[in-house]
């Protein structure tokens, strides 16, 4: 358990830069893992890391897929 602290719906939205809301909607869809405690939702940082990661693109690669 390394991994402390946990955040909060809040802090995710923060860090990411979008509402609580659109934190909720990657919640519900499983896009973002989360862990639960009695009804509180708490998220890793390297989950929150990990999905910024895996959905990172760069430009130059995108147009170059469209050509081909």
């Amino acid at each position: 358990m390394n991994e402390m602290p946990l955040l909060r719906r809040p802090q995710v939205a923060e860090l990411l830069n979008v509402s609580i809301r659109t934190v909720d909607y990657l919640l519900a869809a499983g896009e973002l893992p989360c862990i639960r405690i009695g009804r509180s939702v708490r998220v890793r940082r390297s989950a929150v890391e990990f999905f910024v990661e895996a959905r990172e693109t760069r430009h130059w690669e995108r147009r170059r897929r469209r050509r081909s």
